[in-house]
C-alpha cells in the first residue's frame, strides 16, 4: 500500500508506554514515522524485555523511566515519577507526546500538560480500563490533559462517550499490524505442520494469544471479568469436546506463554482443565512462537474467544486469509462482519463457539469466501499503512494549529516555563476528583494508612486485635468525609428513597410551567416536592391548588442594588446553599431538580455537596448565557451537574458554542398543559365587552410581565436599559400601525416585576399618554384568564429581546395569529410563514408590519394559527416533557453502569 506524502513539516514524536515487553504496535508506528522522515524516540518501562532490543536493532532512540502510577502505594513515589516524566520531555522538546497503556495514559498525559508539550495524544489500545469502574472514572478524569483522545475501536470511543469525554474530542483509529508481515503468499504452514507433527489433512483450529491469568475480583476488574481470564481459553477448551463429537480427528492449538509468574501456573491449570474434560489428546499446548504468519497459516480455523478485547489477534488471521470465528466483544466487531469476514458468538458461550468453528470446518467453500472477503477488509481499513496514514494526518493538523502560519515548529511555541508553574500551582484543583476515587475504603491510601496507623497503635499500647483497630479507624475517616461530601460514601442504591424529587425554582410569580411539571410527575409516581422564591406569590397558591408541598426561601438577592448586588450575594449565597445542602440531606432526595439561574447556581452547589444522586438543571430561557457574569459561573460549576438541560434548541446550540457537550447536555423543551387552552372553550367576547370594544375592532396584544430595564457591566449590551420584553418596541409599532389602521387598539396584559418592575410599567403609561397613544393602548395589568384574553386578540405578539418560547406556545394552542421576534427559541414554535410570522429584535417597523400584514390578510392568518396549534399539540405540550424528565431521572438512577451515555434528544 502506498505511503501518504511526506508533511512539509519534521516533527518530533516522543511514544510513551509503560512496558518493557510487546507493544509491538508502537515499535512498528515508530519505525514508519521514521522511515516517512520524522524524528521520532520512545519512553519505555525497562531494557531487560524483548521491547529494547527491537527499538535498539531499528536505531530508535528510547529513555527508560518507571512510568506505572499505580504500581507504588507511596503517593511520594508517583510524584517522582511524574516529575522525572516531566524533566526528561523538556529535555526532548518534542513537538507531539503520543502515549498508550493505561498507567503510562495517567502519568504521560498529566507530565505533558505540565511540561507544556505543544500537542498530546493519548491512544489505549484496548478497552479493560474503560470497562473496569474506577479506573474508568480515572481516565475519563484526566482526559482534560489531552488535545485528543484516540479511541482504538468503536467500543472504545462509546466507552470513553459514556464515561463523560466529549464526542468531539474523540478520534478513531486503529492499532494496524504491518501488512508486509503477513502475506499468505510468502507463508509456509506446512513446515509448522511437520514441526508439531500434524498431516496436512488434520483439521486444525488454532488460538494466538497469551495466558493472562484470571483477574481479581477489586473495584479495578470490570465486573464480567472478575475470576476469568481475559482471553477465555477455558471457553474454548470447553467446546472441544462438541466439535470432537463431529470432527473426532480435530486438533487444537493453543500458541503462547503464560504472562509473568501467574500466567504460566494459568497455563498449567488449563493444561490440567483438558485433562479433566477428557480431550487434552486433541489439545496441544505449543508455547510461543516467533513464526506468527506461518502458525496462523497452519490453521485450518483461527479463534479469537477474548471476554474484552480491542482488535486482538483478529487482524492478523484476516490478513494471513485464515476463516476466523471470534467473541462479540470490543473491537472484533469492527474488524469481523458477521458471515461476512469471518463468524461472531456471544462471548463466555461453549456451544456457539463450537458450533461455529463447526461450521467452518465443514463448510469449506464458506470458509475460504470469509476468509478472501477477510482479508481484503483488513488490507482496506486495517494496516500499518492505513494507521500511520491517519497518525501523520492527526499530527500534522494540530501542529498546524499550534504555529497557525508562523515558521517553525510546534515544539518552538511550547515548553514555557510560566506555563509549567501555573499548572503546577492548578494541579491539586485538576485532580481532586482523581485522588477522591483514592479516598474510598478498602480501595485506595486512605483505607491503606488507616490500617498502618492502627497497626502502629496497636504495637505501641499492646492491643490484642490490630486488624480491627485499623478497620475502625478507616470506617471513622470516611464518616467525615462523608459528612463534608456525601457521594464519596459510594453507591447511594438503598440509602436514598428512590421517588423523592425536589424541584427548586427561585420564582414567586408567573411559573406555571413548574406546577405542571410537579403535577405530571407525580403521576409518574415520584414524590414531589418544590422549594420556590420568598415573598409568597400567586405560584405559591398554585401549588396549593395543585397539592404540591413546598417551601419558600430567598435565592435571589438585592435586586436594586446594582453592582453591589455582588457583595451581598458573596454574603447571603454560602448560607443559602448550606441552608439548601441540609435540606436535600434531610430529605433523603434522590433527584434535586433546578430551574432560573440564579436558583440553578446555588440548587446545584448544594446538591452536589450533598451528594444527591441525581442532579439535573433546566434552563427556562438562555438570557444568562449572554452575560459575562453568569455565564461564568455557569461554565465553573456544570460538572456538578448529571444533566445540564437546555429548554430550547436554540439554549442548547448556545451552550455547545460555549464548551458544554453530550452526554452532560440533553434538550427537553417546556411544555403547556393544552387543557385550558383549548378556543372552543374561549369566550372572546366577554373580554371586549370588558375592555368596550365591538367585535370588529382589531386588537393586537402582548402578554408579559414588565421586567424593568437593567444596566451595568455585566449585563448584555443589547439589554443595557431595555426591558427585555420589548415593550418599548411594541409601543413604538403600535405608532405605526396606527398610522395605517386606526381603530385598532393594543393590549398590554401583565403587571410590574417587583417593584422596580412596576415603576417601569408606570413610565410607559405616561410614555404612551405623552405621545397620544392613551386611547390606543391599554394596560390591563394582571389577569388569571388568559386564554380567554389571547382568544379576543387579532395579533398575539411576542417582541422579547431574550426569550425561550415566550408566550407564543398558550398564543398558538388558542389559535390566535401570532408575531414573534426571531430570538431564542420562538422560531421553533413561530415557523416564519407556517404557523406565524418572526421578524427581528429591536425593530418597531418590522414589527409593524408583520402585525398589518396579519390584520390585512385574516384568512392566512387564521390558517396559520391552525397549523400553530396542530404543532403545539404535537410538541410542545407538559405530558410529553414529563416523560422526556422521567426518562432523564431514570436514566441517571437506574442505569449506573451507563450513567453518562448520550441522552437522545426529545423530539
Amino acid at each position: 500500500m502506498p505511503f501518504a506524502p511526506r508533511p512539509a513539516r519534521r516533527l518530533r514524536v516522543v511514544h510513551i508506554a509503560a512496558t518493557a515487553n510487546g507493544a509491538l504496535w508502537m515499535h512498528e508506528m515508530l519505525k514508519e514515522l521514521a522511515a516517512r522522515g520524522h524524528d521520532v524516540s520512545a519512553v519505555i518501562a525497562g531494557r531487560d524485555g524483548n521491547l529494547a532490543p527491537r527499538l535498539e536493532r531499528d536505531v530508535i532512540p528510547y529513555d527508560v523511566l518507571d512510568l506505572d502510577a499505580f504500581s507504588s502505594r507511596n503517593l511520594l513515589t508517583v510524584g517522582r515519577r511524574l516529575f522525572a516524566l516531566v524533566r526528561l520531555l523538556r529535555r526532548l522538546r518534542p513537538d507531539i507526546v503520543h502515549y498508550h497503556l493505561f498507567p503510562s495514559i495517567v502519568l504521560g498525559r498529566i507530565a505533558g500538560w505540565l511540561a507544556d508539550v505543544p500537542v498530546r495524544f493519548s491512544m489505549i489500545p484496548g478497552p479493560y480500563y474503560l470497562e473496569a469502574p474506577i479506573l474508568g472514572e480515572i481516565e475519563a478524569r484526566t482526559a482534560w490533559a489531552d488535545t485528543r483522545v484516540i479511541a482504538s475501536c468503536e467500543h472504545t470511543r462509546t466507552l470513553y462517550v459514556r464515561h463523560g469525554v466529549s464526542a468531539d474530542r474523540l478520534d478513531l483509529i486503529y492499532y494496524g499490524p504491518d501488512e508486509r508481515s503477513f502475506d499468505p503468499a510468502c507463508a509456509d504452514g506446512g513446515r509448522v505442520r511437520r514441526e508439531l507433527g500434524l498431516a496436512p489433512e488434520t483439521p486444525t483450529v488454532g488460538i494466538v494469544a497469551y495466558f493472562y491469568p484470571p483477574l481479581p475480583d477489586t473495584p479495578y476488574t470490570p465486573r464480567h471479568l472478575a475470576g476469568r481470564g481475559i482471553k477465555a481459553h477455558d471457553v474454548l477448551l470447553r467446546a472441544v469436546s462438541r466439535v470432537l463429537a463431529r470432527v473426532p480427528d480435530a486438533t487444537f492449538l493453543l500458541v503462547g506463554e503464560g504472562w509473568g509468574a501467574e500466567g504460566r501456573a494459568y497455563e498449567v491449570s488449563l493444561r490440567a482443565l483438558a485433562t479433566e474434560l477428557g480431550v487434552a489428546h486433541a489439545v496441544r499446548f505449543v508455547g510461543a512462537r516467533s513464526d506468527i504468519p506461518d502458525t496462523l497459516a497452519a490453521f485450518d480455523v483461527s479463534v479469537q474467544c477474548s471476554l474484552s478485547e480491542n482488535l486482538g489477534g483478529s487482524l492478523e488471521s484476516l490478513l494471513m486469509a485464515r476463516p476466523l470465528v471470534a467473541s462479540a466483544v470490543g473491537g472484533l466487531v469492527d474488524s469481523v462482519h458477521h458471515e461476512e469476514t469471518g463468524l461472531l458468538v456471544e462471548p463466555d458461550d461453549p456451544t456457539a463457539l463450537a458450533d461455529a468453528i463447526l461450521r467452518l470446518l465443514t463448510d469449506r467453500p464458506l470458509a475460504a469466501r470469509l476468509a478472501a472477503r477477510g482479508r481484503a477488509f483488513a488490507l482496506e481499513h486495517f494496516t500499518l499503512s492505513t494507521t500511520v496514514d491517519d497518525l501523520e494526518a492527526l499530527y500534522a493538523r494540530h501542529a498546524d494549529e499550534v504555529c497557525a502560519g508562523r515558521a517553525g515548529a510546534p515544539h518552538e511555541y511550547g515548553f514555557r516555563l510560566r506555563h509549567t508553574v501555573v499548572r503546577l500551582v492548578a494541579l491539586p484543583r485538576r485532580t481532586w476528583q482523581l485522588i477522591a476515587l483514592f479516598l474510598q475504603p478498602h480501595r485506595g491510601p486512605a483505607s491503606r494508612l488507616a490500617q498502618r496507623a492502627g497497626r502502629r497503635l496497636a504495637g505501641r499500647f499492646s492491643f490484642a486485635r490490630a486488624d480491627a483497630l485499623s478497620n475502625a479507624l478507616a470506617r471513622a475517616i470516611w464518616r467525615l468525609l462523608a459528612f463534608v461530601r456525601p457521594s464519596f460514601a459510594g453507591p447511594t442504591t438503598g440509602v436514598y428513597p428512590s421517588s423523592r424529587v425536589i424541584q427548586v425554582a427561585g420564582a414567586t410569580e408567573n411559573a406555571q410551567w413548574l406546577v405542571d411539571i410537579c403535577r405530571q410527575q407525580r403521576q409518574h409516581g415520584y414524590d414531589v416536592s418544590a422549594i420556590i422564591g420568598a415573598p409568597e406569590g400567586d405560584l405559591a397558591a398554585s401549588l396549593r391548588a395543585a397539592d404540591v408541598p413546598y417551601r419558600t426561601m430567598r435565592l435571589s438577592f438585592a435586586p436594586e442594588w446594582g453592582r453591589l448586588r455582588v457583595l451581598v450575594y458573596a454574603f447571603r449565597v454560602p448560607i443559602a446553599i448550606c441552608r439548601l445542602a441540609y435540606l436535600f440531606r434531610r430529605e433523603r432526595a434522590a433527584v434535586v431538580h433546578t430551574h432560573i439561574f440564579s436558583s440553578i447556581f446555588i440548587g446545584r452547589l448544594a446538591a452536589w455537596l450533598a451528594g444527591v444522586p441525581c442532579r439535573v438543571s433546566m434552563v427556562p430561557g438562555p438570557l444568562h448565557l449572554d452575560a459575562p457574569l453568569t455565564r461564568w459561573a455557569d461554565r465553573r460549576t456544570w460538572w456538578m451537574d448529571h444533566r445540564v438541560v437546555a429548554g430550547s434548541e436554540w439554549t442548547r446550540d448556545r451552550y455547545l458554542a460555549i464548551g458544554l457537550r453530550a452526554p452532560r447536555l440533553a434538550c427537553i423543551r417546556y411544555g403547556v398543559d393544552p387543557t385550558p387552552f383549548d378556543p372552543a372553550r374561549a369566550d372572546p367576547a366577554r373580554i371586549r365587552r370588558e375592555l368596550g370594544l365591538d367585535g370588529l375592532t382589531p386588537i393586537v396584544g402582548l402578554v408579559a410581565y414588565f421586567y424593568p430595564p437593567r444596566g451595568g457591566w455585566h449585563t448584555p449590551a443589547f439589554l443595557r436599559n431595555r426591558g427585555i420584553k420589548g415593550h418599548e418596541d411594541f409601543i413604538a409599532a403600535a405608532r405605526l400601525v396606527r398610522a395605517r389602521r386606526p381603530d385598532t387598539r393594543f393590549l398590554l396584559v401583565g403587571g410590574g416585576w417587583g417593584a422596580a418592575g412596576e415603576r417601569y410599567r408606570q413610565r410607559l403609561m405616561e410614555r404612551c399618554r405623552d405621545e397620544g397613544l392613551g386611547d390606543a393602548v391599554i394596560f390591563t395589568g394582571l389577569r388569571r384568564d388568559i386564554p380567554d384574553v389571547i382568544s379576543a386578540f387579532d395579533v398575539a405578539v411576542q417582541c422579547s429581546l431574550s426569550e425561550n418560547y415566550g408566550g407564543t406556545i398558550e398564543s398558538l394552542l388558542m389559535e390566535t395569529p401570532t408575531v414573534a421576534t426571531r430570538v431564542g427559541g420562538m422560531p421553533e414554535t413561530v415557523r416564519d410563514h407556517e404557523t406565524g410570522l418572526l421578524v427581528p429584535p429591536a425593530d418597531p417597523p418590522a414589527l409593524a408590519a408583520a402585525i398589518l400584514a396579519l390584520l390585512d390578510e385574516p384568512s392566512r392568518a387564521r390558517a396559520m394559527a391552525r397549523a400553530g396549534r396542530r404543532l403545539m399539540l404535537e410538541r410542545f405540550q407538559i405530558a410529553r416533557t414529563a416523560d422526556s424528565i422521567a426518562a432523564l431521572y431514570e436514566h441517571v438512577l437506574y442505569r449506573p453502569a451507563a450513567n453518562d451515555a448520550p441522552l437522545k434528544q426529545s423530539a
